[in-house]
């Protein structure tokens, strides 16, 4: 089994930094969520999708969805998870079912294998 531990908030309320010393203290592998919808919308973005008004539609976050399969370490590592226009990315796709369905799988296919676990 996996041990997790969740970390719930507000934005800018010190959850990354409080998850990251939780695990570091119980041994766990951190995996931020919120970087994962962050790394969908990124991964559209450089494809050239346009992630803001009318433009998204059903088949672009169905779209998104097939990306968020596809997430890389490489992709969370990324500095541009922080900029701003990736982060309105990830409010847009994070409503998506599809979307959400895709990186619940993430999830638990990280918990069975970790990285480096």
């Amino acid at each position: 089994r996996c041990g997790v531990i969740a970390v719930d908030g507000p934005a800018a309320s010190g959850k990354g930094t409080l998850s990251r010393a939780l695990a570091e203290a119980f041994g766990f592998v951190h995996l931020d969520t919120g970087s994962l919808y962050r790394a969908t919308a990124l991964r559209m973005l450089r494809k050239g999708v346009e992630l803001e008004g009318a433009a998204v539609d059903g088949e672009v976050l169905g779209e998104a969805a097939e990306e968020a399969r596809r997430i890389t370490g490489e992709d969370l590592a990324s500095p541009a998870l922080r900029e701003e226009r990736v982060a309105q990315g990830a409010s847009i796709v994070s409503a998506d079912m599809r979307v959400r369905a895709a990186l619940l799988e993430y999830q638990r296919d990280f918990c069975r294998s970790p990285p480096g676990g």
